[in-house]
């Protein structure tokens, strides 16, 4: 073996120690910790972003990763890392945070873990804790005012009126089936009593024009046209309005349906109370104002004060007595044989 001299054994020695010191200094700048959060992409995932997650990683010293999907995709994520959970908080529509909590995939809200939930209204919190909703929403439908020369003021309307087969139906599990328990109870029915929703959308098929999964693939289909009249999330219709796409949003006046989004805490996930720290902080004033406006949706936080041209987009009074709360629980239990029927029945056009 070949000698080394003094300069090169410094050398060595030197550059030795300097990776060292690098690969220290890389270890702690990438040392954050990182919280994962199942939720929606496009404008909600970039309200989220910068009402909560930004200053929650801030303020945390974490890094906030989002997997981004509809509810169907999140709930799908979580139940098929059952045995090794990745996902710390998932977030969906109501409905689907109540069957993640029913197959023991989350963990209860309670006020131990999550202070923030005596600051809310009571519709944010369900009997069975299994989630907290974070903001709501109303469930309506636009139409492209361009395209129909019609005041329509109430779902009955739709049955009324040629909508020129530009119709936008959704799959059955768009918004937890509440475009179907909706019809249902505008003509007779309800959740526990379905059959007229089922009838009276299959005398509509005629008007049907496109299908969509979810509300960024019912905007483009929109404001492009390829559908004039549509179910509507209150919250996406304002955006494509502010963005000059010519519609109306009604708020029927024989029933709104009330949306609720909420955060689930994942059972086992890799640091539970980091899950629950997210939760608290995304119910506290500043993030609900902030999401709130992002997006135009109800805080569920009490006294929230949103600004006067947000809350001109938002349900009058009157309008939130009009409101509607379906039974998420009984749709649950029902919910795979009606998308069953829904896609034999409904979507085979």
């Amino acid at each position: 073996m070949k000698k080394l001299g003094k300069i090169t054994v410094v050398f060595m020695l030197t550059f030795s120690f300097l990776v060292l010191l690098g690969a220290s200094q890389f270890s702690l700048s990438y040392a954050k910790e990182t919280l994962v959060v199942a939720t929606w992409g496009g404008s909600w995932g970039e309200s989220l972003r910068n009402a909560v997650a930004a200053p929650f990683e801030k303020e945390h010293n974490v890094k906030v990763v989002f997997l981004e999907g509809n509810s169907v995709d999140s709930a799908a994520k979580v139940r098929a890392q059952k045995m090794n959970p990745q996902i710390h908080v998932a977030m969906s529509t109501a409905g689907f945070c109540e069957k993640m909590f029913e197959e023991g995939l989350t963990l209860p809200i309670t006020p131990d873990k999550v202070p923030n939930l005596n600051n809310l209204y009571p519709a944010a919190l369900p009997k069975s804790k299994g989630y907290v909703a974070m903001y709501a929403y109303d469930f309506g439908f636009a139409y492209r005012t361009d395209k129909y020369d019609v005041n329509f003021e109430r779902w009955s309307d739709l049955w009324k009126y040629d909508l020129k087969k530009r119709f936008g139906v959704p799959y059955p599990t768009y918004l937890d089936m509440h475009f179907l328990t909706m019809v249902a109870k505008v003509f007779g029915g309800s959740e526990y009593d379905i059959e007229p929703g089922f009838q009276k959308l299959k005398e509509l098929k005629p008007q049907f024009g496109r299908m969509f999964t979810g509300d960024a693939e019912e905007a483009q289909l929109f404001a492009s046209g390829e559908i004039w009249i549509a179910p509507f999330v209150s919250p996406e219709a304002e955006k494509l309005i502010e963005k000059g796409v010519p519609m109306k949003y009604v708020r029927p006046k024989d029933g709104i349906p009330a949306g609720f989004d909420g955060l689930c805490v994942v059972k086992n996930s890799p640091n539970v109370e980091l899950a629950y720290k997210f939760v608290n902080f995304a119910l506290n004033e500043k993030s609900q104002k902030g999401h709130a406006e992002g997006l135009f949706v109800i805080p569920m936080r009490k006294n929230v004060t949103v600004k006067p041209e947000v809350a001109k987009k938002l349900p009058t009074v009157e309008e939130l007595d009009r409101l509607i709360a379906f039974d998420d629980a009984y749709i649950n239990k029902n919910k795979d044989q009606w998308a069953e029927r829904y896609n034999k029945e409904i979507l085979s056009f």
